[in-house]
């Protein structure tokens, strides 16, 4: 009994030493810990709230894309200089169909080549526009170079590969395997 009590004692000693010694630096590290960890939170809600008001703004200009409100240039301009990457390519993509549904082929075409361009847009979304690009110059385009553009996309593991696929086929068959 007088052991276990010694050995109490002493615990309860180094115990009292720790804290004496560390005790600050620990709840130092705590509180700096909790700090850090709501900052990220605010972080991460803020960034979360501004996704969300672009998307809003991003659905307004569709809906007046969709009417053919000359506002949706407007808008779609906010969502590009709002938004992060995705929505600036997304956006980007959205003027080039409207251009392309007013049969401004050049500038849509261009709008297109921007988006297939930009290292910073998330991959899915230059392959649609490179795509997209493509199809709408497909006549002008020599074989081989309609070819070489949608390569990458005429895989089985690209989720273009159908579409790319047929747009190779069709230039193999048009040209008869002829100089390609």
């Amino acid at each position: 009994v007088f052991v276990r009590e010694v050995d109490d004692a002493v615990r309860e000693d180094q115990i009292r030493n720790f804290w004496s010694r560390f005790g600050k630096t620990v709840l130092g590290l705590i509180v700096v810990g909790l700090i850090g960890y709501g900052g990220y939170l605010f972080y991460n809600h803020s960034q979360s709230q501004d996704a969300g008001e672009t998307a809003e703004l991003y659905v307004k200009a569709l809906g007046e894309a969709k009417i053919g409100n000359p506002e949706a240039a407007k808008t779609l301009a906010l969502v590009k200089a709002d938004g992060d990457d995705a929505y600036r390519a997304v956006a980007l993509l959205t003027e080039a169909d409207i251009a392309a549904r007013k049969n401004d082929d050049k500038q849509a075409i261009a709008l297109f080549g921007q988006v297939a361009a930009d290292s910073k847009a998330p991959q899915p979304y230059r392959d649609v526009a490179l795509l997209k690009q493509t199809v709408m110059q497909f006549d002008s385009l020599k074989p081989d170079d309609v070819i070489a553009r949608l390569k990458g996309l005429a895989v089985e593991t690209n989720p273009m590969f159908p579409s790319a696929a047929e747009l190779t086929a069709a230039v193999l068959e048009a040209t008869d395997g002829r100089g390609v």
